[in-house]
């Protein structure tokens, strides 16, 4: 009777592995994956601050502009 302990024990071992190795080959294609998307996302950041900045950039030319009108015209 203890046999088919081993058994089992052995099957278990070999269905872990096997779900192992299986795991191990999804892995690369994971990794294709975001080396893919990686420069897209980098390209989105990028971009996103340089429109931050372009806001920023006429915000600040606007208040100027502002600043400047509130001096010509109570002069």
């Amino acid at each position: 009777m203890q046999t088919n302990n081993g058994i089992r024990v052995i099957k278990r071992a070999e269905r872990d592995l096997r779900q192992e190795q299986s795991r191990v080959a999804e892995r690369p294609e994971v990794a294709n994956r975001r080396k893919q998307t990686m420069p897209i996302d980098a390209v989105a950041t990028i971009t996103n601050w340089i429109g931050e900045l372009r806001q920023k950039k006429n915000a600040e030319a606007q208040t100027a502009l502002a600043f400047k009108g509130l001096f010509t015209e109570a002069a």
